[in-house]
């Protein structure tokens, strides 16, 4: 769509994007479940990418790490909404305060 100035606004997307608040253990189960269904896509969010300044940086540090030892700063979990609310229906909406 287009405003009146002409500038082009992208509107509602086709695909919602929700931002939820979690703690730490939840949001890490929550991407150990997303992970185990072969219908949702999962790109996490592991604080090495904070730490570390390349690509093979990173690599070479959750290489090193077992799974139970990664921490997460956010995931983004897309797939049906019924796969996603299964595992992240009951988390508290994000907001800003």
């Amino acid at each position: 769509m287009t405003d009146k100035t002409g500038i082009q606004h992208l509107g509602i997307s086709k695909f919602p994007v929700i931002i939820t608040k979690v703690k730490q253990g939840k949001l890490k189960n929550a991407i150990d479940l997303a992970k185990n269904n072969p219908n949702l896509l999962v790109a996490d969010y592991p604080k090495d990418m904070l730490e570390t300044r390349t690509d093979e940086e990173l690599v070479n540090s959750i290489s090193n790490k077992e799974n139970e030892k990664l921490e997460y700063m956010g995931a983004i979990i897309y797939g049906n909404t019924k796969d996603v609310d299964e595992i992240t229906g009951k988390f508290q909406l994000w907001r800003i305060d």
